[in-house]
């Protein structure tokens, strides 16, 4: 919503929670003042750009893409939202000034940029996501000191490595569930009460982070999806893939002695996919994983290509290093 804010126009975002007596209905959470701050202090390294820059032109969009421009010294900012729940790619050019330059992204989830042909830019994006992105004239000095990208950026077209964005659920903009992630209610005819899927910092394999999951009732769990980060996945609909997480359960769970099982799917792809996964009653990371094929008709979306997992079994479970390649 910031971000819409200044690509249509406004001069200035304050933040404010409403007052009331009621706690439920007026929450005054130390989590959400650290959020805003956190986008007071992006907005603060564009200040520049957006307030004494000359817009490019008026703002734009296309699907679920918007975004505006403003150049200001022989620089060029770039803002770019994605309004969707679902995985979207930004196409835009830049004037021929800006040619040469690679693109520094200043904030958002994404990875540098790679031209996709002169002046010509190709940017996923993930569920709500957004970019802030500086480019500088050829004549100018471009600064790297601000850029999180290292090395350089994977040729155009060229998948990544592991197609899914945030596999370690490090990255979380919107407070309480991590970007690239999706989540569908349980089955038809069951309510879920008691489940819930949530980032912490108190379990993980890798970096800081996993996903908790609780599933409170048989039949009643959460499912999570993960967006493919690449356009096009799986390329031309053929080939095979594997799907893939690490997932421990509970202590709790562990000392119980009951048996804990995560479901991994891939229903749109032929044959309806899916495999379940018995986690270890011990400390051990379980690695479970689902071997698909995207022939005969399969997939050629990220859209389409609705890999997910739940945890089956009532109890609670930890997941981490999510991970889609090829196989």
């Amino acid at each position: 919503m910031s971000y819409l804010a200044l690509i249509h126009g406004a001069a200035g975002v304050s933040f404010f929670t409403d007052i009331g007596t009621d706690p439920q209905v007026y929450p005054t959470s130390p989590a959400t003042w650290a959020a805003a701050r956190s986008v007071a202090s992006e907005f603060r390294a564009f200040t520049a750009e957006v307030a004494g820059g000359t817009p490019l032109s008026a703002p734009g969009g296309s699907g679920s893409v918007q975004w505006a421009a403003w150049e200001r010294d022989s620089t060029l900012l770039v803002l770019l939202v994605n309004v969707a729940n679902a995985p979207a790619s930004a196409n835009f050019s830049v004037p021929s000034a800006y040619h040469s330059s690679g693109g520094t992204l200043l904030f958002g989830t994404g990875r540098c940029l790679a031209a996709g042909g002169l002046g010509s830019f190709i940017e996923p994006l993930e569920p709500y996501g957004v970019r802030a992105i500086l480019f500088h004239a050829a004549s100018g000095q471009r600064d790297e000191s601000s850029s999180p990208c290292q090395g350089a950026p994977p040729a155009p077209g060229s998948p990544p490595n592991n197609w899914l964005l945030n596999p370690s659920f490090e990255v979380e903009s919107s407070l309480g569930f991590p970007d690239g992630y999706g989540l569908l209610p349980p089955a038809a005819g069951s309510h879920g009460y008691g489940a819930s899927a949530q980032p912490t910092t108190a379990v993980a394999r890798s970096g800081r982070a996993s996903l908790r999951l609780v599933t409170a009732r048989p039949n009643a769990s959460l499912i999570v999806l993960p967006f493919p980060e690449w356009p096009g996945f799986p390329a031309g609909g053929s080939g095979a893939y594997e799907f893939s997480l690490f997932a421990r359960a509970a202590a709790s769970i562990r000392a119980s002695g009951r048996p804990l099982s995560l479901v991994l799917a891939a229903p749109s792809l032929p044959g309806g996919n899916a495999t379940a996964c018995v986690l270890a009653q011990t400390a051990s990371w379980t690695r479970c994983r689902l071997l698909v094929s995207g022939a005969h008709g399969g997939p050629t979306s990220e859209q389409q290509a609705k890999f997910q997992f739940s945890l089956a079994s009532p109890g609670e479970a930890f997941v981490d290093d999510v991970a889609l390649v090829r196989a």
